[in-house]
């Protein structure tokens, strides 16, 4: 997800959990790329949803982590870790 996703997504009002939502985002682009003929078969879509899932949920558990260490890091007065550069971004 790039950033203007991002800010996207967190500008989103809605009483529910968000989560999902760049997964629906990818799994609607691979959608429509395989319907305009970009995708050739049904095995790549299948594939590259799943490398869609795996990333995402990777992604999910480095933000958490990352989280928990900024918690710790602030109640015990330590120096907060940086942002990832956006190279270095899952």
């Amino acid at each position: 997800m790039n950033r203007n996703e991002e800010e996207v997504l967190d500008n989103m009002k809605t009483p529910h959990n968000k989560y999902f939502v760049p997964l629906v985002w990818t799994t609607s682009l691979i959608t429509r790329a395989r319907k305009e003929g970009r995708i050739r078969d049904d095995f790549a879509v299948k594939t590259l949803i799943d490398v869609s899932k795996t990333r995402g949920a990777t992604r999910d558990t480095l933000n958490a982590a990352r989280h928990t260490l900024r918690s710790r890091n602030m109640s015990t007065g330590a120096a907060s870790l940086s942002e990832p550069s956006a190279r270095g971004r899952v």
